[in-house]
């Protein structure tokens, strides 16, 4: 994951393979987090945006937990720091 702007990151497919069925488990959301409520599939290489900032007690997490076909166990993916 990378950070664009504001609230905006980007979540990166690192690999060659395609991740399918991408799905961030709610465990560490913060309040407001822009992902599409179905599971979503990124090519290898390929990138999809999430927007998400804390509100209401909710701080920014330092990782959310994420899933895809093929890996049932949660993974943790690093949020790294705003960078604006």
């Amino acid at each position: 994951m990378e950070h664009v702007r504001g609230s905006n990151f980007r979540v990166l497919n690192r690999g060659a393979a395609t991740a399918a069925g991408v799905v961030f488990l709610d465990e560490g959301r913060p309040a407001l987090f822009g992902w599409p409520d179905e599971p979503v599939t990124l090519a290898g290489g390929s990138s999809h945006l999430l927007s998400m900032q804390g509100a209401g007690g909710k701080r920014m997490p330092v990782q959310l937990l994420v899933t895809w076909e093929g890996q049932e166990e949660p993974v943790p993916l690093q949020v790294p720091p705003r960078t604006d």
